[in-house]
C-alpha cells in the first residue's frame, strides 16, 4: 500500500549554538523547522529507515542547491560530500504517517457532538454533518 508521510526536521541545540556568529538570514534558514512530505510503500524492498535516509539526503541536497555559495553555509557544512552523518550532526528528523484527513469527516450523529462557540469551526462542523443529511 502507498501512503503519505510527513518528516519534521528540527535543528539540534548544537546547531543553534553554532549559528550564533552567522548572518541573521542564514541563521533563520538553518534554525527553522522544516516539514517534508513523501510517499512510501510497504510493497517494495524499501524499509522505513531507507525512506528516512532519503528524506535526510533530500533536505541536505536542497540546502546545498540553494545556499552552497554562501560563506556561512561553507563555514558550517564545508564543501565536502553530503552524508547522513552531516545531517545527524546538526538536525533531527521525526517521521509521521498521515492517518487521516480533517476534510474527510466520518459520520456522527449531531446529538453526539457539541458546538464549540467558534463561528468558523461550528460552521465547518455543521457543513460536515449536513453533508450526510443531518443538521446540528
Amino acid at each position: 500500500m502507498r501512503y503519505q508521510v510527513l518528516y519534521i526536521i528540527r535543528p539540534k541545540p548544537e546547531l543553534l549554538d553554532a549559528l550564533k556568529n552567522i548572518s541573521e538570514e542564514m541563521h533563520n534558514i538553518f534554525s527553522e523547522e522544516v516539514v517534508l512530505k513523501g510517499n512510501e510503500s510497504d510493497r517494495c524492498s524499501w524499509k522505513k529507515e531507507d525512506y528516512v535516509a532519503r528524506a535526510k539526503l533530500y533536505f541536505l541536497i536542497e540546502l546545498h542547491a540553494e545556499y552552497s555559495e554562501a560563506e556561512d553555509y561553507k563555514a558550517l557544512l564545508g564543501m565536502g560530500k553530503l552524508t547522513l552523518s552531516t545531517f545527524d550532526t546538526w538536525w533531527t528528523l521525526n517521521r509521521y504517517e498521515i492517518s487521516g484527513d480533517v476534510d474527510e469527516v466520518a459520520h456522527i450523529e449531531p446529538s453526539k457532538i457539541s458546538l464549540t462557540g467558534n463561528k468558523n469551526v461550528d460552521g465547518w462542523l455543521a457543513s460536515q454533518i449536513s453533508s450526510v443529511g443531518m443538521s446540528v
